[in-house]
């Protein structure tokens, strides 16, 4: 495995983690209006 590859899938896996922390803070932003 080469190296862009394998910052390509530390990149995604990141921007999953940042996804799931914003849908995370509006669901509970929404939960507690």
């Amino acid at each position: 495995m080469d190296t862009n590859a394998l910052l390509d899938l530390v990149h995604g896996a990141q921007n999953q983690l940042w996804v799931d922390k914003v849908n995370e803070a509006h669901l509970t932003g929404r939960l507690c209006q």
